[in-house]
């Protein structure tokens, strides 16, 4: 009986510690995706001249892709940040159809 007082201690000491270190820990931002996607096309810069194969080895591959009269839409999406862009039928960078973002901070 006494041998198994000291393995209860350690467990009960091994128990608290585990529960403080999950205490502390940071929540995950459930919106990083979306930063890191904006951060990505921020990087790029000036879109002006640039193809829609430049762009998309900058930022990564769209979420989606429409064709529309005269080009195509590609879009971008991730928890929080949405673009839409749209390229001629040569597939170079027309505009900026859409982008909105949620962030707070």
């Amino acid at each position: 009986m006494l041998a198994a007082i000291p393995v209860i201690f350690i467990f009960l000491l091994l128990l608290a510690a585990a529960s403080r270190s999950r205490a502390r820990a940071k929540p995950r931002d459930p919106l990083s995706g979306g930063r890191a996607l904006a951060l990505r096309f921020i990087d790029l810069g000036n879109m002006t001249g640039k193809t829609a194969n430049e762009i998309i080895a900058a930022v990564g591959a769209p979420s989606a892709r429409s064709a529309v009269a005269g080009g195509i839409l590609l879009q971008w999406q991730a928890p929080g940040y949405h673009m839409v862009l749209s390229f001629d039928a040569d597939g170079t960078f027309r505009k900026i159809t859409h982008e909105s973002h949620q962030f707070t901070k």
